[in-house]
């Protein structure tokens, strides 16, 4: 259940030997369809010409995705585990930065390279990627539609004509700001979902003040190379559920320079103009069982912001990323699994990325902290009564299924704390959060082998 390493037996060895062979056979045939294709004399008539062009742009498309790296999306509800488990997989749990509370953060990319012998698994280097002024209209835009449905939705017969149609990137703020301090009640906190979503746009407007040069023009955004340990303040910010009881007054303050040095400060306050972050991580040997760089088939694990946070801009930037990515995997708490959040973002995908079926196809479960997770007490025959003697455990199948297109078979479970405690992989141990995980270890541990003795059980049995 928590096979996290590849010295942990050879299946994840084998499984990426199949992905090399089956990345190399598509490549094969892209190249072959191309060499076809280019050499036949094609007929003048229009439909067949067209379908040629269209044989040929998927030969060229197959074959630059046959170039890229493997990309595998980590989705989950803010107190899923889904960070820590991240950094758990690569032999280092506190690599990233754990919120238990729901903050607005960044779309992570972790890009896997293998460290020197002898070197830990770290983050080696890390930069930030800029929207453009484009991609920061869009995404204001998508959440300018959000807070018109959320409006018409509370009812109250509040006013949004002027909304329409308009976007403050593009036509300023002046509307918005007439429209939020006037319309909205803010020290009733009437609708906490109304007032997050106008928040979030006030933060935008006042970073694009204050930070505005580091929004360009053009198709390309603004890089810039920031310090590893500079890294939280680039990739969560505060407790979104904090509302002021007044409409935000525009900031006030020096204007940033992308050419002045980086400082937390600086990351603090163009947060909201990130389009994401890219780390450079140095995997200790044995620590991943994935591809690496060297074969052909590098793998880039991207972590999202987590689900159940309000943050309207993250949900736009977290599907926008998930366009590239081959497969998802969404984690869910085993200890309670049908929740809301996860439900919502796949009907999310399913609207703005591809259909049903294929997407399906995509996922992967992980089902997270099943230290949490209590065996039943009673016997069972077989995994269909352990399901069915389980509330939790019924949930947690039902969610799963529910979300993979009822593959038993991608449904894995996951603990970082077993993984932890079996593998002694090193955390901090210091603060709140590394207080947590030392007096959990024990129970974590003793949990995971009455969980093993059930499935030798079934095994056996089944």
């Amino acid at each position: 259940m928590t096979d996290f390493h590849a010295g942990q037996g050879g299946s994840a060895s084998s499984s990426a030997t199949g992905h090399r062979t089956a990345i190399a056979r598509y490549r094969e045939l892209a190249d072959r369809a191309m060499t076809a294709l280019g050499q036949e004399d094609v007929a003048q008539a229009a439909a067949v010409r067209q379908a040629h062009d269209r044989a040929a742009g998927l030969a060229v498309k197959l074959r630059e995705r046959c170039a890229k790296p493997v990309s595998v999306g980590i989705v989950g509800e803010y107190s899923a585990g889904k960070s820590m488990l991240l950094g758990t997989l690569l032999g280092a749990p506190g690599l990233l930065p754990v919120s238990g509370s729901p903050t607005t953060g960044n779309v992570t990319v972790l890009r896997v390279e293998p460290a020197p012998p002898g070197e830990p698994t770290r983050v080696r280097a890390a930069r930030i990627e800029y929207l453009t002024r484009d991609e920061l209209a869009e995404t204001v835009g998508y959440i300018m539609d959000e807070l018109v449905r959320t409006v018409q939705r509370a009812g109250g017969g509040r006013d949004v004509s002027a909304l329409g149609g308009y976007n403050p990137v593009r036509d300023g703020w002046d509307v918005l700001n007439r429209w939020a301090e006037t319309t909205l009640d803010w020290a009733a906190m009437e609708n906490s979902r109304l007032l997050g979503i106008t928040l979030e746009l006030t933060r935008i407007r006042d970073a694009l003040r204050l930070a505005g040069e580091f929004v360009l023009d053009g198709h390309t955004g603004l890089t810039l190379p920031v310090e590893p340990d500079m890294l939280r303040q680039a990739l969560d910010i505060e407790d979104i559920r904090d509302l002021p009881r007044s409409f935000p007054r525009t900031a006030q303050g020096f204007p940033l320079s992308p050419r002045d040095p980086l400082t937390a400060q600086t990351l603090r306050t163009t947060f909201t103009l990130i389009r994401r972050v890219v780390c450079q991580v140095s995997v200790a040997q044995g620590d991943w069982a994935g591809p690496l760089p060297g074969d052909g088939t590098a793998a880039e694990l991207c972590d999202l912001p987590g689900l159940g946070a309000t943050a309207v801009r993250d949900e736009y930037l977290s599907v926008r990323e998930l366009d590239e990515i081959d497969a998802i995997v969404i984690v869910l708490p085993s200890h309670r699994a049908e929740r809301d959040d996860a439900r919502q973002f796949y009907s999310l995908l399913e609207r703005n990325r591809r259909g049903k079926g294929a997407l399906s196809e995509s996922i992967l479960v992980a089902a997270n902290c099943f230290d949490l997770l209590q065996p039943p007490d009673v016997a069972f025959a077989g995994v269909a009564d352990l399901v069915a003697s389980s509330r939790d455990l019924s949930s947690l199948h039902r969610m799963a299924t529910t979300l993979n297109g009822r593959r038993e078979d991608r449904v894995a479970f996951t603990s970082s704390l077993v993984a932890i405690a079996a593998q002694g992989l090193p955390y901090e141990t210091g603060g709140e959060e590394g207080e947590k995980i030392t007096a959990s270890l024990g129970a974590a541990g003793a949990q995971a082998e009455r969980w093993k003795r059930i499935a030798a059980d079934l095994a056996l049995t089944d």
